[in-house]
């Protein structure tokens, strides 16, 4: 997801872009993680989650919907 948006920034909304530094946060923590250089207790104690994530899921879904309807009605 971090590359495709990374990719296509200039064809996001401003919503989304607003949550672009949390995805950024959260794909290097989990990065890191990953490769072991960053301890899981460290990670765990920054409170880091998906959870961070929920407002630009939201705001994907609400940008999908609203252009499919404009589509379903032929406004695009």
């Amino acid at each position: 997801m971090f590359e495709i948006i990374q990719n296509n920034m200039w064809l996001a909304e401003k919503s989304t872009l607003k949550h672009f530094p949390k995805l950024i946060e959260f794909v290097d923590l989990w990065d890191r993680f990953l490769k072991d250089t960053l301890p899981g207790e460290v990670v765990q104690a920054l409170g880091h989650s998906e959870k961070s994530l929920h407002p630009l899921y939201e705001d994907l879904q609400q940008r999908h919907d609203e252009l499919r309807a404009k589509l379903s009605e032929g406004k695009i």
